[in-house]
């Protein structure tokens, strides 16, 4: 297991297949990736290759010869070699064995990249035909995010003109119609059923605390779906988003592994290469006032914020208890508050540190310098008898606009 992380974000990625298993949002401490499950599905994001979807009996036919290939490939089962690590970056490779050449005819070699850029994973992915003889597959991925479903989940999708769905039977391709809606509300649609767009740019999964969004290059299809549990008979609380270059095959195929719909053709030692990006971005909450105040107020040049306490505003409640976690919470409030208005805390002139225990000051200052830089605004600390909901700390802050 390898473990990648910069300020923002912590990826963990298995080089069995080369799945990403963990997405942690370092901000929320908020888990994003879907942890498998055996009653409904044990994958987190498994990467799919030499097909996507399923194959007419799970054959295809090449030179005349019969192979057999189940859905969606062997790649995920595969041991990737590790080209280079480091501590937002790792390189993975997979070439063909024996083992693969039983099933696939075709000499490959594969690069997987994958990159943290801020709130953003970047996957890039090199297919080189290493073989004398054309080559054909298709490769996707399938990573699961969490949702809540008793929440508002939006899938909204910018599309080129060719913009539709495929139409599955019994998991095969059946049709194809044209589509003008580019909203989903996912509690409305089966996801079960396996949604397969064309023609789309940028999908965001929109959900009441966060997004996530996908884009993918060169725009091909996309997937998106969630299984059902057999346990409870629900469907998981997760979908999948999927950057797809190839899909199942159609009901009336061939089964010619070169006339397959959505096949990608290498000639010998050309390379193909593909790129999807999976970003993640909180939306300002804030904590639901205990009063009858306003968070904030205005006038023509300032913005007064109400005192900020260490509430989770996912929860409204005080889920860290030492002084350190404490201050990063409320300046967390302090910064969504602030972002409401268009402003950050690099707007801010003034605050007031409300302190529970005076000697918790050095601590509260540590954090306090992480979050502001110079020219730093005028400060006063204050040691109070008692906050509310017995927090250490309270900030206010006073914000040009």
């Amino acid at each position: 297991m390898i473990t990648l992380e910069n300020r923002t974000i912590k990826l963990s990625v298995d080089t069995k297949g080369g799945q990403w298993t963990s997405l942690i949002d370092k901000e929320t401490m908020v888990e994003h990736l879907f942890q498998g499950n055996p009653d409904s599905w044990t994958k987190q994001a498994p990467l799919l290759f030499p097909i996507i979807g399923l194959l007419k009996d799970n054959k295809y036919i090449y030179h005349g010869e019969l192979f057999e290939l189940s859905r969606h490939g062997f790649l995920r089962d595969q041991d990737l070699e590790v080209v280079s690590s480091k501590t937002n970056e790792v390189v993975l490779r997979l070439t063909h064995t024996p083992d693969t050449l039983a099933v696939y005819p075709f000499e490959f070699n594969i690069l997987i990249t994958y990159t943290l850029k801020k709130n953003r994973v970047e996957s890039k992915v090199e297919v080189t035909n290493v073989g004398d003889l054309p080559m054909y597959f298709s490769f996707g991925g399938h990573p699961g995010f969490i949702i809540n479903t008793n929440e508002k989940n939006i899938l909204k999708v910018e599309t080129k003109k060719d913009f539709g769905q495929f139409i599955l039977r019994d998991g095969y391709v059946e049709d194809f119609k044209a589509m003008t809606d580019k909203e989903f509300n996912l509690a409305e649609v089966d996801l079960e059923e396996t949604f397969i767009l064309s023609g789309v740019k940028k999908a965001v999964l929109d959900t009441p605390t966060h997004e996530v969004i996908l884009k993918m290059s060169p725009v091909k299809y996309m997937g998106f779906w969630a299984p059902r549990n057999t346990q409870t008979n629900q469907l998981e609380e997760m979908v999948c988003l999927e950057p797809w270059w190839g899909i199942a095959d159609c009901i009336d195929h061939n089964q010619h592994l070169k006339d397959k719909k959505g096949i990608t053709k290498l000639d010998a030692n050309e390379t193909k290469k593909f790129k999807y990006v999976v970003e993640i971005k909180n939306k300002a909450l804030v904590p639901d006032v205990i009063g009858p105040y306003s968070m904030s107020s205005e006038t023509d040049e300032l913005i007064y914020t109400s005192g900020q306490l260490p509430v989770n505003p996912r929860t409204n409640q005080i889920e860290v208890f030492d002084i350190k976690d404490q201050t990063r919470q409320v300046l967390k409030n302090v910064k969504a508050v602030l972002a409401h208005s268009d402003k950050g805390l690099a707007d801010v002139i003034k605050t007031t540190v409300f302190l529970k225990d005076m000697n918790d000051f050095s601590a509260m200052n540590e954090v306090y310098g992480e979050f502001f830089k110079k020219p730093y605004p005028a400060r006063s600390a204050i040691e109070v008898a008692r906050l509310p909901k017995d927090a250490l700390v309270e900030i206010e802050v006073i914000a040009k606009k």
